[in-house]
């Protein structure tokens, strides 16, 4: 693995996962009760998915 191809898969594969954890995580949320992860979500959408808009209220 080279040190500066690695270190950018590394990168893109932890966003995408993280991607996908904060979008499981409001449905989560809602099946189970557990707001915190509806909250923790929607304060890492901003972060996760630069130039959007945001969560709708």
């Amino acid at each position: 693995m080279s040190s500066s191809g690695g270190k950018t898969g590394l990168r893109e594969r932890i966003t995408s996962s993280a991607r996908r954890a904060a979008l499981d995580d409001p449905a989560h949320g809602r099946e189970s009760g557990h707001e915190e992860y509806l909250h923790a979500a929607r304060r890492s959408l901003s972060w996760l998915f630069p130039g959007t808009a945001g969560p709708a209220t």
